[in-house]
């Protein structure tokens, strides 16, 4: 019995202990001693120390705010020229002749974020790694009027940064790859209606400027426009605003309340002038305007000087190589031509807008001065995909799928040299090779062939300029024949063998969906692996079984597609049925 005593005066004890070592950290804490100083520079003498508490209702839930607890006079006039954190908060519309925000009523947290149950600085303030809600200060708290208030539909006053983020995000395209609710539906990108509650500023602005770097097989393109610190800026702060959770949901607004959505400046008739306003994203009215093929494409001005992004293929002669059918198609859905493009489906933009854009492309005439040699034709027509050295490594190459050729391989050339002239003239289906033979003359194309053959075939890293290099001719087997590993007679091909055998054989570059994807593809250099699923490639009238038997049993000489010659004849025909198989 004594022992239960001792053990209960012994608890009482500390409980008394740890009781008033928290009363005495309460009135020396960070906190207190911003109150006392308050109440002193407000000439008050009868004050508690104590925490102060706003509760907000959000969407049934209760935010809770304490940051009142050391900003004492955020919401007193009187305060204005007191030093932070005691000072009074400004308008939060400037120039108003009335602000309508109760700071009584609404706290800090709804417009600043951070952790608003904290009372010391360092915690209240959230600046902790990955935590989304960090302080927002500056201009970035206009990134929280969301809460309260509907930002996407029409510009707010009071918040500039906002609107501009707004205004940035039709102007660069970005419509074209996301969704956020009642502004765009792009289905390419990540849906941002909710990315501003997910992520803090500092994430969303390294994802604007380096796509890569939390996502390494992110396929956004980094933009030349994010040496813009302003634009930046501005497309954070929108970005920022992007949640689901706000003060006002329309799912519980009176009925007859229609939630806002944006409205895009439209056009009356088709016009080559309006092609021009859309292609550059000219903002001229009260209402947005889609486009800005500019951020991805280039294209020459009447004086040879090119503007644009280094994204996609240059696009000052595709008016002259295409046809008004093919053009229209490609704007509305790229992916009908070339299966593996990252393009966005433009299928928002109405049949005015597209037929505008083609007029533009049709109308852009530049003709480049002193086409005279093979050298100044590659550079003028193939260098920015190709590149100047001819590796395909040109200034647009980085999101073509499949990669430009790498025609510096001797090996290759010297192989299919024979087709370069009619790949040029008439271009390849299914890839971003345009047709030139409306914009070079045939001996034009024939300098060309002649300059990469030039080029390809002189001294290589081991100095064997000119050395004699020969492919081998194969000739498709037939039925009947004789099998050149077996020994046995050629039977009829069989898909479902040949499935077998690809899947053995061939899935870890061309993936066993055959779609060019597998797992050793992106360590190849700068050559992809056969999209098998590309029928506009895999239909063409080149690609017969004879080429395929060719590409397999010698491998493609100058890529990483070696030679499968320990395969029989009746395996390499059986693997060719299945390959048109997936294509029929």
């Amino acid at each position: 019995m004594i022992k239960d005593y001792k053990f209960l005066i012994i608890a009482s004890l500390l409980a008394l202990a740890a009781t008033i070592l928290a009363v005495v950290k309460a009135s020396h804490s960070e906190f207190a001693g911003h109150q006392r100083e308050y109440y002193e520079l407000c000439d008050v003498t009868n004050y508690e120390i104590g925490i102060q508490q706003i509760n907000v209702n959000v969407g049934g839930k209760t935010l809770i705010d304490r940051c009142t607890t050391c900003h004492v006079g955020f919401a007193n006039p009187g305060a204005a020229d007191f030093e932070p954190p005691l000072t009074a908060h400004g308008p939060i519309v400037p120039g108003a002749n009335e602000d309508p925000h109760d700071l009584a009523k609404i706290g800090c947290v709804v417009c600043h974020d951070g952790n608003g149950r904290a009372t010391s600085e360092e915690d209240a303030h959230g600046h902790f790694h990955m935590w989304p809600a960090p302080l927002l200060r500056g201009s970035a708290v206009q990134a929280n009027c969301i809460r309260c208030h509907d930002t996407n539909a029409e510009p707010l006053a009071g918040a500039p940064e906002l609107n501009l983020g707004r205004r940035l995000y039709i102007e660069k395209v970005c419509w074209s790859c996301h969704t956020i609710a009642g502004v765009s539906t792009g289905k390419i990108g990540p849906d941002l209606s909710d990315v501003g509650a997910r992520f803090g500023m500092d994430y969303l602005r390294e994802s604007i400027v380096h796509p890569a770097a939390n996502i390494a097989s992110s396929r956004m393109p980094q933009f030349e426009w994010v040496q813009d610190d302003e634009t930046v800026t501005a497309l954070t702060v929108y970005l920022k605003s992007q949640r689901k959770t706000r003060l006002k949901e329309y799912a519980m607004a009176p009925v007859g309340t229609i939630q806002p959505k944006l409205m895009f400046a439209s056009i009356d008739s088709a016009s080559m002038t309006a092609g021009r306003k859309i292609f550059f994203a000219v903002q001229d009215s009260d209402q947005p305007r889609r486009g800005g093929c500019i951020n991805c494409h280039t294209v020459r001005e009447p004086d040879g000087t090119l503007r644009g992004g280094h994204i996609g293929p240059e696009l000052t002669y595709a008016g002259r190589a295409r046809d008004a059918t093919y053009l229209r198609q490609q704007i509305q859905n790229s992916r009908g031509h070339e299966p593996d493009s990252i393009m966005p489906a433009f299928d928002e933009l109405g049949d005015k807008e597209v037929d505008s854009l083609v007029l533009y492309l049709q109308s852009l005439d530049y003709v480049a001065p002193n086409a005279d040699s093979g050298n100044r034709i590659y550079t003028t027509y193939c260098a920015s995909c190709h590149g100047d050295d001819l590796t395909g490594r040109g200034m647009n190459y980085r999101l073509l799928d499949p990669y430009p050729r790498n025609l510096s391989r001797r090996q290759f050339v010297e192989s299919y040299k024979e087709r370069f002239a009619e790949s040029i003239a008439t271009g390849i289906k299914g890839t971003a090779m345009p047709p030139w033979q409306k914009i070079l003359t045939e001996e034009q194309i024939g300098m060309v062939v002649d300059y990469i053959t030039l080029r390809s075939t002189a001294d290589d890293e081991g100095g064997n300029a000119g050395a004699p290099f020969v492919r081998l001719k194969t000739a498709l087997p037939r039925i009947g024949d004789i099998d050149r590993m077996t020994e046995q007679p050629v039977r009829e091909a069989d898909p479902a063998r040949g499935e077998t055998a690809f899947q053995a054989y061939c899935t870890g570059c061309h993936g066993k969906l055959a779609n060019g994807k597998g797992p050793n593809a992106f360590t190849l250099g700068n050559v992809y692996p056969r999209n098998l699923l590309n029928d506009r490639f895999m239909k063409r009238d080149a690609m017969d079984d004879s080429r395929i038997y060719r590409s397999i049993i010698l491998g493609v000489p100058g890529t990483p597609m070696p030679s499968h010659s320990h395969l029989s004849d009746q395996t390499l025909l059986d693997m060719i049925a299945y390959i048109r198989n997936l294509t029929k």
